[in-house]
């Protein structure tokens, strides 16, 4: 009987301990995964402000227009440095979003790459139940 307390306080034993180190592997990996969506949330507001940049440049854009071609009667803006210069603000914005894009993709196939969290054994087993038991043969 001693030997049966014995085993089961080993089990509880080795159990525990497989218990705490798959906790602690789950506490690193939600801290992880935690970080990841940070980062990930923090470049998608990267993102919004940069299309807000965008879309005040264009609402600056409208005005200049506008205004070139209502007082000054400007119907081209081919040669117009200003113009010009605003359109390359415009693509450089779109250029950083992109950029923003590829960031969160990298972010994305990290946590895909991720060791992921293996299960716990079932179950161990004692001493005892690891002995063959032999049935008695049928004879006929």
């Amino acid at each position: 009987m001693s030997n049966l307390w014995k085993e089961i306080k080993d089990n509880v034993k080795e159990w525990s301990t497989a218990a705490i180190k798959k906790a602690d592997e789950v506490s690193k990996l939600a801290i992880e995964k935690t970080g990841d969506f940070t980062k990930i949330s923090k470049i998608k507001l990267d993102i919004r402000q940069t299309q807000k940049d965008i879309d005040n440049v264009f609402e600056d854009l409208g005005r200049y227009v506008y205004l070139q071609v209502k007082e000054k009667n400007v119907a081209s803006f081919k040669t117009n440095i200003e113009f010009d210069d605003t359109i390359k603000k415009v693509d450089g914005f779109k250029a950083k979003i992109k950029t923003f894009e590829k960031e969160i993709d990298n972010i994305k196939k990290e946590v895909e790459k991720a060791e992921v969290v293996k299960k716990p054994k079932a179950s161990i087993k004692t001493k005892t139940q690891t002995k063959k038991t032999t049935k008695p043969s049928a004879k006929k």
